[in-house]
């Protein structure tokens, strides 16, 4: 991009350099003034470009970048280069590492609309509707992705919904340790108690035995004194009658 080919060059608040074959830009550090810069569908694979650019340059002024249709496989600390970025579009690059993508994006607190290539999500993000609720959740001041209004119903039940699985997930493990815990410190007492219900048990058993043997004793005792009285008054009654006829004789 040849700049001394533009007049006012400090003036210039949109510039399209799209569809040119790029392969790398120089930097446009004298385009103090741009708001809206549009390199898409060109070659590029790093935006070298942002580490010529000066700290005035796109800090205070660019709040649209379109990225898309090139060969880009990650992206610098956009929030360090353009904090007043409102809009961002990547669709059609080779954007890997997830996690450190949606980590990058979050971190830039103006952007409201982004548009970016779904399947980026198939490698390690999971589904795409689980990669826009992430990327939701972690910007809840987005208000478009990929050209639809994000609903702040959405955005809140997204929100909710990962504090609910984290919380659960805290809750969880903490019932687990304290099961483990729980279950260190009972295990000798409950191997106690069953000891003990064993020899309880016996101690019972014994009993029983002992009741009975003393029951059948008493009965027996019971019955030996009738028997006594029995053959004591029949011995009366002979002798008795044994005299009586001693007498009439």
């Amino acid at each position: 991009v040849a700049t001394t080919k533009y007049r006012n060059i400090r003036c210039i608040t949109e510039l399209c350099l799209q569809q040119k074959l790029l392969n790398s830009l120089p930097s446009l550090s004298e385009f103090v003034s741009l708001k809206y810069l549009d390199i898409s569908c060109n070659k590029l694979k790093h935006l070298n470009f942002i580490s010529t650019c000066t700290v005035y340059f796109f800090n205070s002024t660019l709040i649209s970048l379109n990225l898309c249709n090139n060969k880009l496989t990650k992206l610098p600390n956009l929030h360090l280069t353009f904090p007043k970025l409102e809009t961002l579009e990547l669709w059609g690059n080779q954007l890997e590492d997830t996690e450190h993508l949606l980590d990058n994006l979050a971190k830039c607190e103006n952007l409201r609309e982004i548009s970016i290539d779904e399947s980026i999500s198939k490698s390690d993000a999971g589904d795409s509707a689980n990669f826009n609720n992430q990327l939701i959740t972690q910007m809840p001041q987005l208000i478009r992705v990929n050209g639809k209004e994000i609903r702040k119903t959405d955005a809140l039940q997204s929100f909710g919904v990962g504090q609910t699985h984290a919380r659960q997930r805290q809750v969880y493990d903490l019932i687990e340790r304290q099961l483990s815990s729980l279950a260190q410190v009972t295990s000798p007492m409950i191997a106690s108690v069953n000891k003990s219900y064993d020899i309880i048990q016996e101690l019972l058993t014994k009993v029983d035995e002992d009741m009975q043997q003393r029951s059948e004793l008493a009965l027996v005792e019971a019955q030996n004194p009738t028997r006594s009285s029995i053959k004591t008054k029949l011995k009366e009654a002979l002798d008795f009658a044994s005299s009586a006829t001693n007498k009439s004789s």
